[in-house]
């Protein structure tokens, strides 16, 4: 992969702390009888039980589900103010408590949790084999001297990985009060306190002094620009990196970017499609409220909308951006989901699930493509 170097600057705070929880849940997936909507050749089919009050689950407004490197499922129970760690076959393993509101979550090399609230704070939870589980923020925008550059009304909606540069990671900045964004990319030092600092695209030696960085990616309505982002999402395919951004407001709702070098010797991402091509992905009235989205190895995009007006509540599209699949109607039924902000999906093993963060259910559902049942 192509390292790229960049420069950096650097706080200090701290914060509370984890409890870990068992319990038992049934061992394997079945499907559920009916419910499944088809586009096309194939069908996504909910499995049971979904991860609900009905099923010894608690969950409350959940808003974000990720398959780790671990291979856990991690969930950001943001009603209940915590992380909670599943296996597949949804046996809880721990429960990380101390961040109010968690919103997004992401993991890096190291097995560290990375997340954000929708606040001006960056969280850190250490999950690893020698890690201490203790949530601290290991970034307040607030407190820098590159506050400017992250002002006062603007706070982290998205996190991802950056799987090209050893600890690094991206954050999706929008405004509370007006509808423009940005997304900058981070520097992941220790597990210190306020140790991670923003990092600039820039390829070439600065000034220090100077806290002004540049934006991996641009305010701006246009495809490859971000207007108010809500949610990241990053991979890797044949050596190139890839995002995926949700916004909640923008010509184009739902972007898979790509890292170029630009003008200027600056890496920014751009547009991984054409939108002269006219893909169903950037269509301009297919999305009311997307607020999240991943990716598959093959490159196969899924996206969850929560506007109570869509048709569906979930999407997929293959690599080039056409729809291939819409499933999961507005609802309270084992088939149907209720302002869905979370997907993830697990290609460990043979597993090839969907899960989805059903918030306004107060469940985890997961959904399988009935080629891929036994």
């Amino acid at each position: 992969m192509r390292r790229i170097s960049v420069s950096i600057f650097i706080v200090i705070v701290s914060f509370s702390l984890i409890q870990p929880s068992c319990g038992e849940k049934p061992e394997r997936p079945t499907a559920s009888g009916g419910g499944e909507t088809e586009l096309g050749d194939t069908l996504y089919i909910p499995l049971s039980p979904a991860w609900d009050a009905g099923n010894g689950f608690d969950f409350s407004s959940p808003q974000d589900v990720l398959v780790g490197l671990d291979t856990y499922i991690y969930v950001a129970d943001t009603g209940n103010d915590r992380i909670v760690r599943l296996d597949a076959g949804g046996t809880i393993h721990a429960v990380y408590n101390g961040i109010p509101h968690p919103t997004q979550i992401s993991q890096d090399e190291l097995m560290r949790l990375i997340v954000v609230n929708d606040t001006r704070d960056v969280y850190k939870i250490d999950v690893g084999p020698n890690g201490d589980r203790v949530p601290i923020i290991c970034y307040d925008a607030s407190t820098r001297k590159d506050s400017a550059f992250v002002d006062a009304s603007e706070v982290f909606t998205g996190v991802a990985d950056y799987p090209s540069i050893d600890k690094a990671y991206l954050l999706s900045v929008s405004s509370e009060l007006t509808s423009s964004g940005k997304v900058i990319m981070m520097q992941g030092k220790g597990m210190g306190d306020f140790q991670d600092q923003i990092m600039d695209s820039i390829i070439v030696s600065y000034d220090e002094s100077d806290t002004l960085h540049n934006p991996i990616v641009e305010y701006g309505l246009g495809a490859g620009f971000a207007a108010h982002p809500n949610a990241l999402f990053s991979f890797v395919d044949e050596e190139s990196v890839y995002l995926l951004m949700t916004q909640d407001s923008s010509t184009f709702k739902t972007q898979l970017l790509t890292i170029k070098k630009v003008q200027g010797g600056t890496y920014n991402f751009v547009s991984a499609l054409d939108p002269t091509s006219n893909p169903d992905i950037y269509g301009l009235n297919l999305f009311g409220l997307p607020e999240d989205a991943c990716a598959d190895i093959p490159g196969n995009i899924y996206v969850v909308d929560s506007s109570p007006s869509a048709d569906y509540g979930a999407y997929k599209f293959n690599a080039s951006g056409e729809l291939m699949e819409s499933f999961g109607p507005p609802g309270s039924d084992a088939d149907q989901l209720s302002n869905p902000m979370g997907i993830a999906y697990d290609d460990n093993g043979d597993r090839r699930i969907v899960y989805i963060a059903d918030t306004g259910n107060n469940r985890i559902v997961r959904y399988r493509l009935n080629t891929d049942l036994e």
